[in-house]
């Protein structure tokens, strides 16, 4: 984990001589939407840590990414083209739907959540626009906007995210805001695509594995989808490209 972030640290220092082009502002500019931060529940909390978390307020997309806006630091950022990326900091599979370099192709869809794309490249993007990754805590606190508290609806989202987390790799993503918006006004937090996190590494930080007696300790154990989602983290490397695994961004408030 310290050696991920050390590179990650030493691409940042790289990519601030990269500033943000004034012509691409616009495209690249995602509406965000302060979340006035709360507490969050980890579904397998730190040894020697509280059961919640007290969460600061922060800034947080309204969506994902889109091909279009990946496309305008790629161009930037040549060190992050499919053809000139490190195999470090990206497999084999990294932007493998897109036709070309700089060219993503009639099969593309600009205002898609760009996907393929590693947590290096992720997060080179994030630092690249001003912002950042959101933290999983952060993260799960607005993804939980999708539901209601002691309502039936509860079981019935928790029934269609499994489902959706059961489906195989989709073959086309559809377009950003195309799944509803939740309490906090943001929009896609499921049924889209997964994203990647700052600190997804974490996932195992107990040595939990979900499997067998893997619920053993969790704090809510009627959560499957956050069982599902703890296992998905836990399976990936920063270098992971994944056909249904996109991103977006966060910032501090202060």
């Amino acid at each position: 984990m310290k050696r991920m972030f050390l590179i990650a640290f030493v691409l940042g220092l790289a990519f601030s001589a990269n500033q943000l082009p004034a012509q691409n502002k616009k495209i690249l500019e995602t509406k965000m939407i302060l979340i006035k931060g709360g507490y969050y529940t980890p579904l397998y909390k730190k040894k020697g840590g509280s059961k919640s978390e007290c969460i600061k307020p922060f800034y947080f997309d309204v969506h994902a990414v889109t091909n279009e806006q990946f496309l305008k630091f790629v161009k930037a950022n040549p060190e992050w083209r499919r053809s000139k990326v490190s195999r470090i900091f990206a497999d084999r599979n990294y932007l493998k739907d897109w036709r070309d370099d700089l060219i993503p192709g009639d099969k593309v869809n600009p205002l898609s959540p760009v996907v393929n794309v590693s947590w290096f490249a992720a997060n080179a993007y994030c630092k690249w626009v001003g912002k950042r990754l959101p933290t999983v805590a952060e993260w799960e606190l607005v993804s939980s906007g999708n539901f209601l508290t002691g309502s039936k609806s509860v079981i019935n989202t928790n029934d269609k995210l499994i489902k959706w987390y059961s489906r195989g790799l989709p073959d086309q993503v559809n377009s950003i805001m195309s799944t509803g918006r939740n309490k906090y006004g943001v929009y896609d937090m499921f049924g889209l695509i997964r994203e990647w996190t700052y600190d997804f590494s974490n996932m195992n930080i107990n040595g939990v594995a979900i499997c067998g007696a893997g619920s053993s300790g969790a704090t809510d154990l009627t959560n499957y989808p956050a069982f599902l989602r703890y296992g998905f983290r836990s399976s990936l490397k920063a270098s992971s490209t994944l056909p249904n695994l996109g991103f977006r961004c966060a910032r501090d408030f202060n």
